[in-house]
């Protein structure tokens, strides 16, 4: 038996790669987000013509689920800085020291 082109668990996970892509295309904006970008776009185009079904296509919620839960497990042992210490400097003053 034969699937559906476009359809089945291989087309989900070209959903999820283009979630994931986008993803970490908005979260690293500052930095590597917008050369991520174009990729994210191309793979978009590319998986939008060969699997437009719903089904596979809710792979790219999936996706964001994915990189944002990758972000949260990579934080996931972060302490502020300080317990309840505040810093105030003078005005035109600066904390760094030589």
């Amino acid at each position: 038996m034969t699937r559906p082109a476009g359809r089945g668990p291989a087309w989900f996970g070209a959903w999820l790669a283009v979630g994931a892509a986008f993803a970490l295309s908005f979260l690293g904006a500052p930095s590597i987000g917008l050369f991520v970008l174009p990729f994210a776009l191309v793979l978009l185009v590319i998986v939008v013509r060969r699997s437009p079904h719903l089904p596979e296509a809710i792979g790219l919620v999936s996706g964001i689920g994915v990189m944002l839960l990758l972000v949260a497990f990579r934080n996931r042992d972060y302490e502020p800085c300080s317990n309840g210490f505040q810093q105030r400097l003078a005005p035109g003053t600066s904390r760094a020291r030589a």
